[in-house]
């Protein structure tokens, strides 16, 4: 690829939102997904969850789409981000409330459900 002034930095690094190839550029990236709140093993819980507040499961698109689901015109996706250690799953920044939300109620369900067998 050649040095273009719209794409490359003063340095000569490749300048893109969503590859990560500079630290700078990573910083960016870093600001727009959250890596490190929806564990992999509770993905069913959530799309259960989705469903039951009102939420429309739709197909993926794409490769790296797990779970995208619609609530009016606000759009969620999940991604599968390919690591060898693969612990959780990218949400957008502008979706980590809904994350948050569903983490809340199932923390809210099982303190709820442990309390009622003790």
């Amino acid at each position: 690829m050649k040095f273009n002034k719209k794409t490359h930095n003063r340095e000569g690094v490749l300048q893109h939102p969503f590859l990560i190839v500079s630290l700078q550029t990573k910083e960016r990236c870093d600001d727009m997904a959250n890596r490190h709140i929806l564990h992999i093993s509770i993905l069913d819980d959530f799309r259960k969850w989705l469903i039951q507040d009102g939420w429309e499961i739709q197909p993926e698109k794409g490769y790296y789409e797990v779970l995208r689901a619609k609530k009016k015109k606000r759009v969620l996706i999940v991604y599968f981000r390919f690591t060898n250690n693969l612990q959780h799953y990218s949400i957008l920044d502008k979706d980590v409330d809904i994350v948050k939300a569903f983490l809340k109620d199932r923390k809210r369900m099982n303190n709820r459900n442990g309390g009622d067998s003790g």
